[in-house]
């Protein structure tokens, strides 16, 4: 259960850290930037439901 809180406090940071990415790419314009926040952001969240996957 520790493990658990650890592993999704440490996902929560991540997002954090890739939405500034995301707002500070749309208001500086830069597309590319933009597009590749958003792929992470997928990739995080699929890690994260596989996460509470096997914990279930």
């Amino acid at each position: 259960c520790i493990f658990f809180m650890i592993h999704t406090i440490n996902i929560a940071t991540s997002i954090d850290e890739i939405l500034h990415d995301f707002v500070v790419a749309i208001n500086g314009r830069n597309l590319q930037r933009c597009v590749a926040s958003i792929v992470c952001m997928i990739q995080i969240l699929g890690t994260l439901e596989q996460s509470l996957l096997d914990i279930v």
